[in-house]
């Protein structure tokens, strides 16, 4: 009962690759790569109602939507920001999620909202979220096929 077990295990082993077997036969499982987490700066100006600059440290929620008019967000973050004396904060979406922004937020071809609002008040008007040259530049390499 052993041996056909044995005889099947061995014709069903992968051979060693010719790295390994120049290494001296040791064969090491190879492991998905390590991707880093998905983060994205933002930089905004918090105004009052009058239109002048804001100031203090603020709790603010920002706010990432599949469509301008969602009553849901896909995806929210709270940032305890410190503004200058224009109004204006900076933050990293993902930074305080573990393993950052979901990767399905980012699908091919579909625009996505941000929006920020302060504690204790309604959001804002939403901005769509754009990508640099580059990044997308990187998309379109996405759908290459190599060896």
């Amino acid at each position: 009962m052993l041996l056909p077990l044995l005889t099947a295990l061995l014709l069903t082993r992968t051979p060693p690759s010719p790295q390994a077997l120049a290494a001296g036969g040791a064969e090491t499982p190879q492991q998905a790569p390590v991707l880093p987490p998905i983060v994205v700066p933002f930089r905004e100006t918090l105004l009052t109602p009058a239109g002048d600059p804001r100031a203090g440290t603020l709790t603010v929620t920002v706010a990432l939507y599949l469509r301008e008019a969602d009553r849901v967000a896909a995806w929210t973050e709270d940032h305890v920001v410190t503004l200058d004396a224009a109004g204006r904060f900076g933050v990293t979406f993902g930074s305080l999620t573990a393993g950052g922004l979901p990767a399905w937020l980012f699908a091919p071809d579909m625009p996505r909202w941000i929006g920020v609002s302060v504690a204790g008040e309604s959001e804002g008007p939403r901005m769509l979220m754009t990508s640099v040259p580059y990044a997308a530049r990187a998309a379109a390499a996405d759908t290459l096929v190599g060896p």
